[in-house]
């Protein structure tokens, strides 16, 4: 696969709600010396500083500082007293076309912003603001300078902070290999979460299994759908647990608190459905459910019966009162899993898989069966080379097979149903194919009786196994069938319909179109996410190319959302949908037939959308640079492919979502038919 631009794989979410203004509070001799950094300092020290110090509060998004750097020793000096900031510079190029900056580092609580330790010799501009609501302590690099020589524990002290910050900052963002996906933790805000809860897209089969999970022990799906992706990495929007959380101080009802084992944020189920806590988070992690639309009594019962309100809130509390996560425990191939914020940036290598995707390259932390994989392979692959040689050598040389070898099978009857070697094939291949129906039983029971990923390698290489055991003892069926021909037709003649070879071979065929589908399907599960991601990088490559064409950028941005919003009506138009607002949610399920002909509708529509784009060349052509009009025209066509290219993608997705109930379902009849096979051998019917 073609190297992705990690630039291009950002999939951001909604900006941030507007802003309170901040504030300035003063400093007093108490204050300061309740800070770990001051506390030992001499009060006639502290006295001194007290009159140049300022203590501001910033709510989320608000600069700190954006400005070229001061480059004197009335530089700023920043100590975080709560929260996290983000730190960004720009060259004088970026600056002055608009481009994005480079985010070179993050700041926690107890740590301290100078602007040495960010500039380089080409940044012309910082720019520094609040993750989340901030409170900060600022003075200028001469008093901090002042400080060093007053205090040598101060120093020292300040030394070993200092040294940490410097460490996060060479080894997550100066280095080009991690440097895009520890900026893109920066700017999601993630900094500051207690728990992030992370989605392989390359290993998920979309079985929905997670929402189902969540539903089914909550009442209300609290998982959330993708809130911000890198390459085909998701993160579900879903509660972070902040670390200062915006959403206990909306609530004016006292309804959301810590849970006082846990430590999460919690909803009580008196919630009088305000809506000030949604609107709130910044996450978009709470969402409102109606009332009537709720099992009460079920999911809900300490509310009270003279609760008000007609909705409720709900969010993840990371299942506080339940011994494990059900939607974590409900993954059958480890693609969830949730990481502590403080050590997110120590997975960034699952960030990666775009470019490496698959088990075997980057290994999930809730992949528990991965060092099982090699034995379960290398098991099948042996029984596979086994059985083809007793197979093959019992029609072909029997005085050659190890039944003739070692068990003194006569050669005549080396390869017929009845004897013991067929009857090892039947049993051996039943039972297999029998354990495949156990994953059924491991979503039911999981994790008490395994992990549920233990139950789909189960049900992955039994299968395996059933169809190398089950396809011998076909064959041996279908060469005794030839050998007894006129017996056997004489017994359809007569209506024998149940004949025992027949139900054998039926059940046999249906296992095998059972795996067939099971192995497209999980390959195509695999490869779309992969495809989008490919098209996602292209379309962002091509614009930036437009955007370098034309004479002011802005205007490659107008020309190219008026030609997105009409490629959406178009497709609106073919399907007589009403275009949907960007983030609002789909509730009407399409038909299979529905979902072919959209995708159909979009393979036929490139000659119109073309034509529509050489249409503007008039237009276009007093706005771009050195009559390269034509160029941007085929760029522009080059970009409405790709962006069609990931419709049919999602397309695709959700035609597979209705294309796995053919692989569930031909698995049950397979084992309804097997039973029946094992009822006909027993004589039991």
């Amino acid at each position: 696969m073609s190297q992705i631009d990690a630039s291009a794989l950002k999939v951001k979410k909604a900006p941030p709600k507007a802003k309170k203004e901040s504030s300035t509070i003063s400093i007093d001799l108490d204050f300061l010396s309740k800070l770990p950094f001051f506390k030992d300092l001499d009060d006639s020290i502290k006295l001194k500083l007290i009159p140049k110090m300022q203590l501001q509060n910033l709510a989320r998004g608000e600069a700190l500082f954006d400005a070229p750097p001061v480059q004197t020793d009335k530089s700023p000096v920043y100590m975080l007293l709560k929260g996290d900031i983000s730190i960004k510079t720009y060259t004088q190029a970026q600056k002055e076309n608009g481009q994005e900056g480079q985010t070179v580092n993050f700041l926690t609580v107890n740590e301290f912003y100078i602007e040495k330790l960010a500039t380089k010799s080409d940044t012309a501009h910082i720019e520094i603001k609040a993750m989340c609501p901030i409170e900060v302590l600022c003075f200028s690099y001469q008093e901090l300078n002042y400080l060093f020589s007053k205090d040598k524990d101060f120093r020292d002290h300040f030394a070993e902070m200092i040294q940490t910050v410097i460490e996060r900052q060479v080894t997550r963002f100066d280095r080009d290999f991690q440097k895009e996906i520890s900026s893109f933790f920066v700017q999601e805000r993630l900094t500051f979460s207690r728990r992030v809860k992370i989605k392989r897209m390359d290993i998920c089969i979309e079985c929905d299994g997670c929402y189902d999970a969540c539903r089914d022990r909550h009442g209300t799906d609290r998982l959330g759908g993708s809130e911000v992706k890198f390459g085909i990495t998701e993160i579900p929007q879903n509660c972070h647990n902040c670390v200062v959380p915006e959403c206990i101080d909306k609530c004016k009802f006292g309804h959301i608190s810590r849970h006082e084992k846990t430590n999460e944020i919690v909803i009580s189920d008196n919630c009088i459905g305000c809506t000030q806590c949604s609107r709130g988070c910044s996450f978009g992690a709470i969402r409102m459910h109606p009332i009537e639309s709720l099992d009460l009594e079920k999911y809900f019962p300490d509310r009270k019966p003279d609760a008000k309100g007609k909705n409720i809130a709900q969010k993840c509390d990371n299942c506080s009162d339940y011994e494990d996560r059900a939607c974590i425990t409900a993954c059958p191939t480890g693609a969830l899993f949730q990481v502590d914020g403080p050590d997110l940036f120590d997975y960034w290598e699952q960030f990666t898989v775009h470019q490496n995707p698959g088990f075997t390259q980057v290994v999930t932390p809730e992949d528990t069966v991965n060092r099982m994989r090699p034995y379960y392979y290398w098991f099948t692959l042996l029984n596979l080379l086994l059985i083809s040689y007793e197979t093959l050598s019992r029609i072909l040389m029997a005085q050659y097979s190890m039944g003739h070898y070692f068990f003194d099978t006569p050669i005549e009857k080396a390869f017929t149903p009845g004897n013991g070697f067929g009857h090892f094939l039947g049993y051996t291949g039943g039972i297999f194919m029998i354990l495949t129906q156990s994953y059924t039983i491991g979503k039911i029971y999981a994790p008490k009786w395994g992990s549920l990923q233990q139950w789909m390698e189960v049900h992955i290489w039994c299968g395996f196994l059933g169809f190398i055991y089950g396809g011998a003892h076909s064959i041996m069926i279908i060469r005794n069938l030839f050998r007894q021909s006129e017996g056997f037709f004489n017994d359809l003649a007569e209506g024998k319909l149940f004949h025992t070879e027949i139900i054998a071979l039926l059940t046999f065929v249906l296992f095998s179109i059972a795996m067939i589908t099971g192995i497209v399907g999980r390959y195509l599960v695999y490869q779309l996410p992969r495809g989008k991601a490919e098209m996602e990088s292209d379309i962002f490559k091509t614009k930036q190319q437009i955007e370098n064409l034309f004479i002011d950028r802005r205007e490659a941005y107008q020309v190219m959302s008026q030609l997105e919003k009409e490629q959406s009506a178009l497709y609106a138009k073919e399907s007589k949908e009403t275009p949907k607002e960007e983030g609002a949610e789909n509730t009407e399920k399409p038909s299979l037939k529905k979902q072919w002909a959209t995708v159909k509708q979009y393979l036929n529509q490139n000659k119109e959308e073309a034509h529509k784009i050489l249409s503007r060349r008039e237009e276009l052509l007093p706005l771009i640079k050195d009559d390269q009009v034509d160029l941007v025209l085929e760029l522009l066509i080059v970009k409405n492919k790709a962006s069609r290219s990931i419709r049919r993608f999602e397309q695709l997705s959700k035609i597979l979502k209705s294309y796995k109930v053919i692989h569930i379902s031909i698995g049950h009849i397979t084992f309804l038919a097997l039973l029946l096979h094992i009822l006909r051998s027993f004589h039991l019917l």
